[in-house]
């Protein structure tokens, strides 16, 4: 569910990459800056790699600030044009976050690895949308923790007026079903088949649905259906169409 502060909240106490190996040795989680490691981010000639698995363990995942970097490693290279993306998913507001900017620049995206959760929301702001032989998609509901709501609700009972937690509650009931619409009305506007939408929401938090590649090119989810190709998705097909 929606808690963009509560997802910065959660993530802002972690440290400076140049740091991390002494602050792991006195067991103190190290401070983060808009600077990633160049295992999680970094380009290779016209592609940004955005990779949260195989990284420090700090690092892991999609997470606060991750946006912050994906958005300065743009500015600072013009040139790309396809982002390629293996990651497990992470933080909803983050990911959010760095689908508009590759919908703003026009960039196709590619899932080298796996691509699951909240990956799913970057990979389809792509123009152009390939995964590689063997890589996968997974999506599923998003959850919020117990703990989570029990801070926010802690947080923000006197801002909007709540006596108790079930107010919070009725609050939950709109905020779940505006989330769900916005979802659904993010997919469809990446021209992903409705049906198929509505079939992302199967699996709770903790399953994960992995729909067959010919299933994806049929939803429209990958438009791009050649394994091999390009390192810059899209490029194949307009080599086609020139021929």
């Amino acid at each position: 569910m929606r808690a963009p502060g509560l997802a910065l909240a959660a993530t802002a106490a972690l440290a400076l990459w140049a740091g991390a190996a002494a602050a792991q040795a006195l067991n103190v989680r190290p401070d983060r800056t808009a600077t990633l490691p160049p295992e999680k981010l970094r380009v290779e000639g016209e592609v940004l790699i955005y990779d949260t698995i195989d990284v420090p363990e700090w690092h892991l995942d999609i997470l606060s600030d991750d946006a912050a970097a994906f958005e300065a490693m743009l500015a600072r290279n013009s040139q790309v044009r396809a982002v390629h993306l293996n990651s497990y998913g992470g933080e909803l507001t983050e990911a959010r976050d760095m689908a508009d900017m590759v919908t703003r620049r026009g960039l196709s995206t590619r899932v080298t690895g796996t691509c699951d959760s909240a990956c799913a929301l970057i990979f389809l702001a792509g123009d152009d949308r390939s995964l590689a032989s063997g890589a996968t998609i997974g999506f599923h509901r998003f959850s919020w923790d117990a703990d989570s709501v029990r801070d926010f609700f802690d947080a923000n009972a006197g801002d909007f007026g709540w006596s108790d937690p079930f107010d919070l509650a009725e609050w939950l009931y709109e905020d779940t079903q505006a989330e769900i619409f916005e979802h659904l009305t993010y997919m469809l506007a990446r021209g992903v088949d409705p049906a198929f939408a509505i079939q992302t929401l199967r699996e709770d938090s903790l399953g994960m649905w992995y729909p067959p590649r010919a299933v994806l090119i049929a939803a429209g989810v990958v438009t791009d259906a050649t394994p091999e190709s390009s390192d810059i998705p899209g490029l194949n097909r307009r080599r086609s169409q020139n021929r």
